[in-house]
């Protein structure tokens, strides 16, 4: 297995899926078969079905390229330190 940081330099377009390795959900590079991302456990632990996976791997997908956004809009949506995917501000109490 390679992964996305000892991958040859990328070819456009680049297609994404989520594959199931080693009991984990992964997002492959289609062309090249490299496993680019997994979500950390807070991600998964949120996760209630693989419709969120195979979404940021459509988003990917249509950038074209490998693109961090995507996968930092994602977690961002799933942080538990987050209210609805957006920071609390200003105080409470």
């Amino acid at each position: 297995m390679t992964n996305a940081f000892t991958a040859t330099p990328a070819r456009f377009p680049v297609t994404y899926r989520v594959v199931k390795v080693a009991k984990r959900l992964w997002i492959e590079e289609l062309e090249t078969g490299n496993l680019v991302y997994t979500p950390p456990e807070w991600v998964r632990a949120r996760l209630q079905s693989r419709e969120p996976m195979h979404e940021l791997a459509r988003a990917m997908t249509e950038r074209l390229r490998y693109d961090i956004n995507p996968i930092i809009e994602f977690e961002t949506r799933y942080n538990p330190r987050l209210a609805g995917g957006h920071r609390r501000h200003g105080r409470t109490g």
